[in-house]
C-alpha cells in the first residue's frame, strides 16, 4: 500500500492485485478487526485470505461501489476510467461478523446490477463468530461497462472485508 486514496493495493496469497478502498472511496467508516478463526475446510475459497478479513468498512446506510478495472480509474476524472470487457465474471463480497451469533442479527440487501436484490441473514444460514463469510454472484456485463453493486443493511451494522470481480471460469 501507499497512501490512503487512488493507487493503494494489496498483494494477496495467490499473487493477486487488490485496490484497497477506506473512508474516502466508501464514506464508511474503517474498522479494525480480530484474527480471524482458521475456515471449516481447506478447500475453502476462503484459505489465505485471513489478512483481508482484518479490516473492513462498517456500515448501516446503503453503500454503493461501482467495479471497474484497476490501475484504470482516477480520482480526477472519472469519465476516462476504462471499462469492463463484456463476459460472464463471478462477483465475491467478503463481510465479518465478528460479534452476531443469533439469526436476524444483521440482514443485508445485496444489488448487482440489474438483477433482483437478495435479502441476506448470514448469520442463520452458515457464518460463525469470527469468520469471513463470502457471497457469490454470477454477473453479465452484455456489453463493455462497469458492475454497480449496493449493499444495505436492514438489520444490524454490515462489515465488508473485500470484493473480489473475475472473470467466471
Amino acid at each position: 500500500a501507499q497512501a490512503r486514496g487512488t493507487f493503494t493495493f494489496y498483494f494477496g496469497p495467490n499473487h493477486d492485485l487488490w485496490e484497497c478502498w477506506g473512508e474516502e472511496e466508501t464514506g464508511a467508516a474503517v474498522i479494525s478487526l480480530p484474527p480471524l478463526l482458521p475456515p471449516a475446510t481447506n478447500t475453502s475459497s476462503l484459505a489465505g485470505w485471513s489478512e483481508v478479513g482484518r479490516t473492513g468498512v462498517e456500515f448501516t446506510q446503503p453503500l454503493k461501489l461501482t467495479l471497474r478495472p484497476i490501475l484504470a480509474s482516477s480520482t480526477l476524472d472519472k469519465a476516462k476510467s476504462l471499462s469492463l470487457l463484456a463476459g460472464e465474471y463471478r462477483l465475491r463480497l467478503l463481510f465479518r461478523y465478528p460479534d452476531s451469533t443469533l439469526p436476524g442479527q444483521r440482514i443485508l440487501e445485496v444489488k448487482v446490477g440489474d438483477f433482483p436484490t437478495d435479502r441476506v441473514d448470514r448469520v442463520s444460514q452458515e457464518s460463525k463468530v469470527n469468520h469471513l463469510v463470502e457471497l457469490v454472484y454470477p454477473v453479465t456485463l452484455k456489453s463493455a461497462g462497469a458492475v454497480d453493486v449496493t449493499l444495505t443493511p436492514v438489520k444490524g451494522k454490515a462489515i465488508l472485508c473485500g470484493v473480489v470481480l473475475e472473470p467466471a471460469e
